[in-house]
């Protein structure tokens, strides 16, 4: 081959790969776009439930202030003590002791409070988590320097209050002040005023365990306007931010997210960073490996072609290789299905053998099937198909019509079987056989159970019947054969004319219309049932039935039920109360029977029988 030649060959093969990587690029760059929009996206999803993750904690607090100023205000006690003037009296100190352990219970659950107090007004008297003092000794105690001097604190706590918030600092710190008025009964004015005293660092220490950086603030303000929580260097800085808001349904608070624009914007700096450097080195290492991957592949590949073709001359390599792999595929494909084909007639030949004659194969052979050497029983089950006219050897209808119904017969009781049994099932000439392994001779009983149900579906589904005759449970693997011989037996009487025990009784064909006379009021008599109750398959009885009858059970069934809807209908029931009480389920069922019997519907016959 000239150079010029495999040149040309080389320079298709670098391009290609080249126009592979290309796809790969661009998907890249949209990528990146899509990526650097979701991520400014997610970035204001991720605000919002940070928000509404930190108005949560915060109002689950509040409200577990508010359920502390409710307990305290609509304690008896209080209202018994705000009735005092000027001084409690000594029967009323026994109130204040109850009232003082209360108080103090409440502070030791609570962690969230720093004091809990009442302000009697009447008396000018302070009971908190300390015992009781006078209102000017308590505001020297814990409200030094604060920003409200006494007066006002005083004032403010005469007022009404129902679950207010005052913000205010001490010498000690910033608080805040949840208040609540106990109103004395039968006076509209507040008599006494339940305080509980937080520190605002408590708040914002539940928003710090939230928050996912250490730049995010929050901004938390009151119904009101007035502002509980604060950032400083937020307030200072607020076009430097990116703010989410949302209100509290609960305490109807503002929180007031601020996010600082350059966390947002240095995520995304570093995501297109990120995307143009990873684009750069994958196209710097595709055109590469492109390189390598083409010259490599190149000499491979006609190292390949050379083996192959021989001295051959050959224009295109490239599809003389691809048609003549195909080729080898199409050859592997249908030697492993002719393997297979092989590995199951010589499945089929050994258990034919196991069948016929009562020598056996090793153990270690019949094991590689479902048969089990060491089962304590087996059993075999013949299963033929029943045709209602003789099918002639030289119709190729009648031979498709045969191998059909042998196909389905063996896939519909290999799969029910199957499944409670581990067995192996056999295609004869005109039968399908199945061996069973049982560990219980009792188990039988089953096995025939599963053989009706199959042949009932059959019939139901497929609208022909199947016989099937189940040898005597043998011991050992020689027992399949000795099973084999008594299930044929069976079925070579039945297909002679002969009487097998438990398949044919004088009189059965009278003894069946009698039953069926008796009970076809009963919705659920149908042919299986007719089969269970005289013990033989419900496929065979109806086959017994048709041949001496000309017609099926189910047709002597709706015919009895029928006779006797006419005497109904024309004694004057109702459609309805004709289709019960002669075993239909519902009318409509009913109807569709007696115009399929009659010609007319039910309700047509009425008119007649009045007219």
């Amino acid at each position: 081959m000239s150079a010029m030649r495999k040149g040309k060959i080389f320079f298709k093969w670098f391009v290609s790969y080249l126009l592979v990587l290309t796809p790969a690029i661009i998907t890249g760059i949209v990528l990146y776009q899509k990526t650097l929009a979701a991520d400014l996206k997610q970035a204001g999803r991720l605000n919002q439930t940070l928000a509404e993750v930190a108005a949560g904690e915060i109002d689950n607090q509040v409200n577990q202030v508010n359920i502390c100023l409710n307990k305290i205000a609509l304690d008896s006690n209080v209202h018994i003590l705000s009735n005092a003037k000027g001084s409690f009296r000594a029967e009323e100190q026994y109130y204040l002791y109850i009232l003082h352990n209360t108080i103090k219970n409440i502070h030791l659950l609570e962690q969230y409070c720093d004091d809990i107090f009442i302000y009697f007004k009447n008396t000018d008297t302070i009971l908190g988590v300390n015992g009781v003092m006078p209102y000017a000794l308590y505001d020297n105690l814990y409200n030094k320097e604060g920003q409200y001097n006494a007066g006002e604190m005083r004032r403010y706590l005469s007022q009404f209050h129902y679950q207010d918030i005052l913000s205010f600092y001490t010498e000690e710190g910033e608080y805040l002040l949840f208040t609540m008025t106990s109103l004395r009964l039968g006076a509209g004015e507040p008599t006494a005023t339940v305080g509980v005293r937080m520190k605002r660092e408590f708040l914002s220490r539940l928003f710090e365990n939230v928050r996912w950086d250490e730049s995010v603030q929050m901004v938390i303000t009151g119904k009101n306007g007035q502002i509980i929580t604060a950032a400083a260097e937020a307030e200072n800085e607020k076009n430097s931010y990116i703010t989410t808001e949302i209100t509290s349904s609960q305490s109807g608070w503002n929180y007031v997210l601020m996010v600082p624009r350059t966390l947002v914007e240095q995520n995304a700096i570093q995501i297109r960073r990120r995307g143009v450097n990873g684009l750069f080195i994958s196209i710097v290492i595709g055109s590469f490996l492109s390189y390598i991957f083409s010259s490599v592949n190149y000499h491979s590949l006609r190292a390949v072609v050379d083996r192959l073709k021989g001295p051959k001359i050959i224009e295109n390599e490239y599809q003389w290789l691809n048609s003549r792999t195909e080729q080898l595929f199409t050859e592997l494909k249908n030697t492993k299905k002719n393997l297979k084909e092989s590995e199951e007639q010589l499945k089929q030949f050994h258990l034919l053998q196991l069948l016929e004659y009562p020598c056996g194969f090793p153990k270690q052979e019949i094991a590689s099937y479902h048969i089990n050497p060491e089962a304590a029983f087996h059993v075999v089950l013949l299963i033929a198909v029943e045709y209602e006219k003789p099918l002639r050897e030289d119709s190729e209808l009648s031979i498709h019509e045969n191998t059909l119904r042998r196909f389905i017969t063996a896939n519909i009781f290999g799969e029910m079987l199957e499944r409670e049994y581990a067995c192996e099932l056999l295609q004869l000439k005109e039968q399908v056989a199945v061996i069973a392994n049982l560990s219980e001779s009792s188990e039988v009983v089953k096995l025939e159970a599963v053989a009706r149900e199959a042949g009932q579906m059959i019939e139901e589904k497929f609208g022909f019947g199947v016989m099937a005759f189940l040898g005597k449970p043998g011991s050992g693997v020689g027992g399949i054969h000795t099973s084999y011989l008594h299930a044929r037996k069976c079925l070579n009487g039945y297909l002679g004319g002969q009487k097998s025990e438990g398949w044919k009784h004088e009189g059965l064909i009278e003894e069946i219309e009698a039953y069926i006379d008796e009970n076809y009021p009963n919705p659920d008599l149908n042919v299986a049932m007719l089969g269970q109750h005289f013990h033989i398959t419900s496929a065979y009885l109806a086959s017994l039935y048709k041949k001496q009858r000309g017609k099926s059970p189910l047709d002597y069934i709706n015919d009895a039920r029928i006779l006797k809807a006419e005497e109904l209908i024309s004694q004057g029931a109702s459609v309805a109360t004709a289709a019960k009480e002669t075993g239909f389920r519902d009318s409509g069922a009913f109807i569709r029977v007696f115009k399929k019997k009659r010609g007319i519907t039910p309700g047509q016959m009425k008119l007649i029988s009045k007219e």
